[in-house]
């Protein structure tokens, strides 16, 4: 596996509501305090940071389906192959969604 912090990460306001970046990501649970992954500041519109701070906080789960149906289409391209696709697709529904959450 890749050397990042692991997933999942969620995002949030800032809390501390002191500095230009409105949206931070962290590990899930260590809101409101805790290690940021990610700072989404000024620049932009307050619907583009959280747009972009949900997308940045999908990267862990879009990751994890990516590598894992990578891996099971070099390993195995028979029927099981097909059914865990379906399972694959519906983890990489979860990451889309999250990434585009509202």
């Amino acid at each position: 596996m890749a050397d990042f912090t692991p997933g999942p990460w969620e995002a949030g306001p800032n809390p501390q509501g002191l500095y230009s970046n409105d949206w931070v990501v962290r590990p899930a649970g260590e809101f409101p305090h805790g290690e940021w992954i990610a700072d989404v500041g000024a620049g932009t519109t307050d619907p583009v940071r959280r747009a972009n701070a949900r997308l940045i906080s999908a990267a862990p789960d879009m990751y994890k389906v990516l590598k894992a149906l990578h891996n099971s289409y070099f390993q195995d391209s028979s029927e099981a192959f097909h059914e865990t696709t379906s399972d694959f697709m519906f983890t990489a529904s979860q990451a889309i969604a999250k990434a585009e959450a509202h």
